[in-house]
């Protein structure tokens, strides 16, 4: 999904956000290693170096034999020379079994964290996932019914304000950095005409509730984005699109949906107890990182938790 030409397009189009593709060819001109980093900076001005991460949403592609793993050792090894002006480290969100490559890329110095994921599998019923989930699921979303709860496509690009509202809303109540309007707007231009992704709102009695974003590519559901409406979040909106969801992925002929990432499993996180309820196959695919510049990822950690701290004090700043 986010190997694509379409989603290149739409990061070189976000700001904040600067694509940085890069490929290993035989003699031949055939790709036989692929890379699609983004650095984002979270800030601009003089906070920009202190801010500048690439991200590398669903790690390395290569040829699965030794001219592939040959050839990713030689990208790896040019990338991370070069990317070091941008960014102070880059982070691999692995999306498939990047096992077979472990051991090279802990020579090359990625440091594996294992950070966790769930899948839901849609390769049965609809009852048959219903029984299998938590009795906590499957309460919140009768709840969500009860409560009226209608999950609605965003049809218009004039929509997107009312939509990434609710997210900015969530986002600045946990302190936490949210990419910039026009991501959402540019993944509306190109990646909705090409059926690669649908944005969704739910509502009751009228009022925007939950804001939900979807990738689609290669029969797999993507959940990218979601937020709920604080005084609202009694009507379950995530758990109601939840049920949605499962619907129309069965419906539709999809494999699987993929929840997102789940934090490290020895560490408590609540966002990892609401996915898991659902019954889904937890994976360990994990994530990979390599630290550019050390002193200034210990001086950005200290700013970062600082203005998050800030943040939290003064909602706004």
């Amino acid at each position: 999904m986010f190997h694509t030409p379409e989603c290149y397009e739409v990061f070189l189009g976000t700001k904040g956000y600067m694509p940085y593709a890069c490929a290993a060819c035989d003699r031949q001109g055939e790709i036989q290693a692929l890379i699609t980093p983004v650095v984002v900076s979270l800030y601009d001005g003089i906070l920009k170096p202190l801010s500048s991460r690439a991200l590398h949403f669903g790690g390395p592609l290569f040829s699965d034999d030794p001219e592939g793993i040959a050839a990713l050792r030689f990208l790896l090894n040019h990338y991370t020379n070069a990317v070091r002006k941008y960014a102070i480290f880059t982070e691999f969100r692995n999306l498939t079994d990047v096992s077979g490559i472990m051991t090279t890329l802990d020579q090359l110095g990625f440091v594996f964290e294992p950070h966790v994921n769930y899948w839901q599998e849609l390769d049965r019923s609809l009852d048959a996932i219903w029984k299998q989930m938590k009795p906590s699921a499957r309460t919140s979303i009768r709840k969500a019914r009860k409560e009226g709860l209608k999950i609605l496509p965003v049809d218009d690009r004039a929509g997107i304000s009312a939509w990434y509202k609710l997210l900015d809303d969530t986002y600045r109540r946990k302190a936490l950095p949210l990419a910039d309007i026009s991501l959402f707007e540019r993944t509306f231009d190109i990646l909705v005409p090409a059926g690669m992704a649908k944005f969704y709102t739910g509502v009751v009695k009228d009022r925007i509730v939950g804001s939900f974003l979807i990738l689609l590519y290669k029969k797999i559901i993507y959940i990218w984005y979601t937020a709920d409406e604080t005084s609202m979040r009694y009507t379950r909106p995530t758990d109601g699109f939840m049920g949605f969801l499962l619907r129309w992925g069965l419906e539709n002929g999809y494999h699987h949906i993929d929840w997102g990432w789940a934090g490290k499993k020895d560490e408590p996180y609540g966002v990892r107890e609401f996915k898991s309820k659902y019954g889904g196959r937890e994976i360990c695919y994990g994530r990979h990182v390599f630290v550019h510049k050390p002193v200034i990822l210990a001086a950005s950690r200290i700013a970062y938790q600082g203005l998050r701290l800030l943040r939290r004090i003064i909602p706004g700043s």
